[in-house]
Parts: C-alpha cells; structure tokens; sequence
C-alpha cells in the first residue's frame, strides 16, 4: 500500500536525521549507542518503517533493529529484526552497532524505563514536512520541479500546521498528490486542491490555483486551510460551523432552486446526502469526491444572497430616501448616474465618475457601505498598513512602477478628506499624537516631492491635525472649552487615517492626474505605542538619560505561561497609572543614569582600572553624547525624528563604544560601565526569561 510505504520511508528518513545530528560536532561517533523508539504506532506502520530501514543498506548496517515480535504479528518481517522481548528489556540490552531501534505498545509498566529512549511516534513524523515531500516523490516515482518541491512543502507546513492529521490521513493525502500529478496530469496546487477528501474536505481542486498567493511560504496555505477546516470540514458531518445541525428541508429547498445548475448524477449523490441519516458516513465520503464549485455542491450549504443593487442604483435611491440634505443631486448629475448604469457592468469608469464622487463625498459618506464601494471603483484596491513608512514606500512603488519617463515635474499628493469634525470628536487622541511623533518627519525630509492636503477644515488657521495633532486639540480645546474632550474610542474608525495619494505630472502651472490609489494606514490598538509621547515626556523631564523596567504578566488570560509581545499590551503588568501599554514608571520610580554614569568612571578611575587619561577620555565621550542625546529627545518630541540631533547622537554614541572599547576591557569595567551605559535607553522585562525592548 502506498501510504504504508510513505509512512515508512519518513520514518526511516526521520531516524538517519537523528543518527547523524548524535555524532559529535568533529563527525565522530558518541560514546554510546543512540537508543530509538516506534512509540505507539499501528503493526502496519512499524513494520512499513523497518521495511524502509532494511531497504537502506546504509542505515540498515548503522542500526540494531529490535522490534518486540507482539507488536507486528503477520506483518512478515524478517526474524532478525523481531525479537520476543518488550521495548523496556531491550533498552537495557544494548548493542555493539551505532544505534538500537524498538518499537512499544501502550505498556503502563514501562513509562519510566522509556523516558531516556528517543520517541518517534506520530508528532515526530508530523513534524518533518520535508521528510514527507521526499518520501511521496521517492516511492511513487514523482520527479517535481524545485519550485513545485517548494510548494508541495509549503502546503504540507501550512496543513500540518491547521489541523491535527493521523499518518494515515497524512499518507493518504500525499499518495494522493502523487496520483493527481501522475495518473490525472494536475498541476502541484491543483494536486493539492484534488486530494482535499482525503483530510475531511470537499474536494476543490482549482482553489490554491492561484500562484502569487500559494506559493513558498507557508502562512497563506495556513490560513486557507484553517479557513476550510473552519467552514466546510462541519458541513461533511451535517453541522453548521457554529455546531448546529444542518435543516435537510433548506438543504433539499436550495438544491431544488438550483437544480438548473447541477448535473444529474451530482443531483442524486446530494439527494443521497441530504436525506441521509446523522452519522450515515458513506454519503459524505461521496459528496467530498465531487467539485464544490464546479459540480454545485456549495448550493444546498450556502444561503442565498440578495443581489447587490448596482452602484449607480444605489447612490441614486441613497439621494432620493437616505441623504440627510434633501436635493442635492441636481438633474446633470442624475442623468451621468443613469449613464452609469449601463458603463459600471464593464467597469467602464472616467474622470466625471472621479469629478462626482470628489464634489458629493460628505453627502455619501453618510452610508459607509456606499461610500466602500465608490472608494473601491475610483481607487481600486487599498494598500494598508500599521507602519507608515512602509505603506508610504509601498504607495510610491504602485504609483512609479512602469511609468515612463514623462516631461515635467512629478510628484506625489497624498489627500485626507477627514473632516475637522471628525479629527476633533471621532479620532483617537494617543493615535493622533503617536501618527504625529512618529512620521512628522516624513514630510520635512520629503520637501516639495510630496504635497499633503488635508481637506475640510473650514476657514480658520489651525495646525495641521495630521503632523500636529497635539496643537490643533490645544487649540480646538481653547476655542470651544471644556466640553471638548480626547476620544478614546477604539473603533476603526477612531484608529484609521485614509489618504487618497495621486501621482501628478506638472508641466508649468498644469497639473496632470497620471494615476491614483488609496493608502489605508491603522493602528493596531493592542499594541504598545499609544504611550509613547507621554513616556518620553516623562523621560525627558527625568532627564533623558535613563533605563526602565516592566513586568511580565505570568499568566495568561487561558490560564498558560505567557510570553511577551509588542503587539499585546496584556503581556506586560501596568508600569504607569493603570496603563498596561506604558514602558515608564512615575518620575518617583526612574532613575537617571547620568550622575551614575560618571559616578562609575570615577569610581573605576580610583580603584585603579582606569587610568587618568582613559577617565578623561570616556568622560569626555560620554559628556558628548549625553548633550546629543538628550538633544535627539527634545528634538524627537518637539519636532521630529527628522531632526539633526537624532544622527548625531547616533554618532556620539558610536564615539562613545569606540572609547568603551579601546579602555573599559576588564571583566570589572565591562560590570559596571560598559552594561550600564548599553542598558541606556532600554527597558528591561524582569521575570525568570531575560528579555529586552529597544523603545524609540
């Protein structure tokens, strides 16, 4: 049987990994003999595996095979391979060859005599996604290219990784691949797509036939089969996902209103389904062989959906019965709608499209899922992100990529049309002041290259909300009193800034739109961050100079041993007030290490392990950089991370190594300065795992 072999070959494959990882780093042998076990496997499979190990003449003269004989009765393996001793009694035999391999059962007597004896059970195999593409390859006689080796590889990661498989669920659904390949001609993501029935799935063979999505890495193959896992595997055993039984009556209404649309030898395996009794396994076997797109099979599961009204029909009945401002869309604008409604079926969009969207955006901004749908037929799809710099570089890549090279000057105009209403009442205060911390640089570094435009302020001179968020709050606080307060919602809307960015060619004082998309920038709201202007403020006031300490939640919410994570705040214990996502203590709790810094070169000077001129010199470097480093602060807070003090101090601090290097080399010096002076600017986690954060 082809999966008991393919079983048998990783096995085998697995055990000369372990054999050559015991040898000693200069390629020796260890001192004794590794000792191997078959833990808990099926006869078949232990004896498939001592087949695979037998057929490699080399592992074969490595390995002391001593597979207790109960445990593979009939399955005809040669008696020198067999023995009528249990695992426990060989382990304490030994052997003159490089390894000893046994097998066990479920002996309870045996646990403890077991424990110093390598496993290689189920997990162990499960755990080598490579061993399981060479041994599908090698004994069905499949010769894949590199690439679709890769890839093959990628959707066993990303299915092992999804769901809890048997071996011979696993071994079954790689003969399978081989035989999609072989037999039926498919291609390696179709293959994979084909055998789905073989891990509880309907079968879908063109839905990883997509290659830029399914390709070497594991994580979308991952995500798409925990997706399936999630959604269809439940609909085999007649659940709904969320666990509750399947009505055959919808189930027999939808196949009827389909029936139009499915062959009918389909129609009888679905009939067969649906009126199948609970636990009536068969049916379900057959129903999974059948294509879920392309036979039908999704109709009798998926509810029916009403059909989306077209675009323009909707914006046209938005204006007529949903629009709070009545006759705002005056008669030239309704014919281009009704226009539309024959050009938005080819996807026929023009600049009049643009024109109407720009002057009627406030008023369809009142329905957000109309106003998605005109974002996504004038920009097409968004690019999003949580760092700026990233999606600013990736918005610049879309944009330039392909164009030639045109006359004039080009720039960029990145556009927000969130109004000055919604800055002040439906934003989040921590988000705006962290935007603007973080990327007000941005827009000093890139000059007249980009032009920023932030729309709907109305007529008075107020700063900028978008890299002076703090100041315009002050400044709105001012004008309207006390009833203006910082938001804290964490909706998406309170952590979302949209920017309509075009490319515009200028040639004189004509401006050319050349192309145009939308950058969706977010902020993840677990994440550490939204403290970080009021913890450099503290810092700053503190001092600068100065290290932190937070502690790590022990426990997680699930009741487990939690580990920390920049992108969960509930990793870490409070440190400030009861904000858990703060790196610094009250001013009462920091200390400043400036004074103990040079307290410490002066105390090494006097012990003797610095001498006058090496004090000097440090002393000198560190007076350096703490000036530039306390400069790059108030610069980072005032201004920016554009400003000169930021690479200076970078500078200075490299100076500074320079000069730790060259004078502080005793054990001694690199205790109590060198750490000292690496740990500025850090914040330690305490708990029993050392860990480090490098804040901003």
């Amino acid at each position: 049987m082809l999966t008991d072999r393919i079983i048998g070959r990783v096995g085998a494959d697995i055990l000369a990994r372990r054999l050559a990882d015991s040898r000693q780093s200069d390629g020796s042998m260890p001192d004794s003999a590794a000792l191997f076990r078959l833990d808990k496997l099926a006869p078949n499979q232990i004896a498939a595996i001592v087949r695979a190990v037998l057929a490699n003449h080399e592992l074969a003269a490595r390995v002391d095979l001593r597979i207790p004989e109960s445990l593979v009765e009939g399955e005809g393996l040669p008696p020198e391979a067999l023995t009528q001793q249990n695992a426990g009694a060989v382990r304490n035999a030994g052997t003159d060859k490089e390894a000893l391999l046994t097998a066990n059962g479920n002996e309870h007597n045996l646990a403890d005599t077991l424990g110093h004896v390598t496993a290689l059970g189920a997990k162990e195999l499960r755990a080598n996604e490579d061993s399981w593409v060479e041994a599908t390859c090698h004994v069905s006689g499949l010769a894949p290219t590199a690439e679709d080796r890769l890839v093959f590889y990628a959707a066993l990661k990303g299915l092992i990784g999804a769901t809890d498989l048997s071996l011979v669920q696993l071994g079954d659904y790689c003969s399978y691949v081989s035989e999609g390949m072989r037999t039926h001609g498919y291609s390696i993501r179709d293959a994979i797509g084909w055998s789905l029935p073989k891990v509880g799935l309907p079968r879908d063979t063109s839905f990883f036939s997509n290659a830029k999505t399914y390709g070497n890495s594991a994580k979308p193959w991952k995500k798409q089969f925990e997706k399936l896992f999630t959604n269809r595997a439940p609909l085999l055993l007649r659940v709904k996902p969320n666990g509750q039984p399947l009505d055959p009556d919808e189930m027999r209404q939808r196949l009827e209103d389909h029936a139009d649309s499915i062959a009918d030898g389909v129609r009888v395996t679905l009939e067969a389904f649906v009126g199948a009794q609970v636990g009536d396994n068969s049916t379900s076997d057959e129903l999974a062989l059948l294509e879920w797109e392309l036979d039908g099979v999704h109709h009798i599961f998926d509810k029916p959906k009403e059909r989306l009204q077209g675009l323009a029909d909707s914006t046209i009945r938005f204006f007529e019965h949903d629009c709070e401002t009545e006759d705002v869309l005056d008669g030239a604008w309704r014919k281009h709608l009704e226009d539309l409604k024959v050009r938005e079926k080819r996807s026929d969009w023009n600049e009049e499209d643009e024109t109407f969207f720009e002057l009627h955006r406030r008023y369809i901004e009142q329905k957000p899922p109309l106003h998605a749908r005109w974002e996504k037929a004038i920009f097409g799809k968004p690019i999003e992100c949580h760092d700026f710099l990233d999606g600013f570089a990736g918005v610049a890549h879309r944009l330039l990529a392909g164009l030639e090279d045109l006359k004039g000057e080009r720039f960029l105009r990145f556009t927000v049309t969130k109004g000055r209403k919604d800055w002040r009442e439906r934003f989040n205060y921590d988000v705006g002041s962290y935007f603007s911390s973080m990327y007000r640089g941005v827009k000093e570094l890139m000059g007249s290259k980009v032009d920023w435009k932030v729309e709907r302020m109305g007529s008075a001179n107020l700063p900028d909300p978008l890299f002076q968020y703090e100041a315009f709050f002050a400044k709105e606080k001012e004008i309207r009193g006390a009833k203006c307060k910082p938001v804290t919602s964490l909706s998406r809307a309170a952590l979302q800034i949209k920017f309509d960015v075009a490319l515009i060619q200028k040639v004189k004082d004509s401006e050319t739109v050349l192309v145009k998309t939308q950058l969706v920038w977010s902020y993840r709201p677990d994440s550490i961050g939204l403290s970080l202007v009021d913890d450099m403020r503290r810092l700053f006031d503190k001092g600068a100079v100065g290290c932190a300490e937070v502690p790590r939640r022990l426990v997680s919410k699930k009741g487990g041993v939690q580990s920390v994570s920049l992108l969960d705040t509930a990793t870490m214990e409070a440190t400030f007030s009861r904000d858990a996502g703060s790196l610094i203590p009250p001013p009462n709790k920091l200390r400043s290490q400036r004074a103990e810094i040079k307290r410490r070169i002066d105390e090494l000077a006097t012990e003797g392990r610095l001498s006058k001129e090496q004090r000097d010199e440090l002393r000198a470097a560190w007076d350096v950089f703490e000036a530039d480093y306390i400069a790059a602060m108030k610069d980072f807070i005032d201004t920016g991370l554009h400003g000169e003090a930021v690479m200076r101090q970078a500078e200075s601090f490299g100076a500074l190594l320079n000069a730790l290097m060259a004078h502080a080399r005793g054990d001694v010096c690199r205790a109590k300065l060198v750490s000292e002076v690496l740990s500025v600017g850090t914040v330690r986690v305490s708990g029993e795992q050392p860990s480090l954060i490098i804040p901003p």
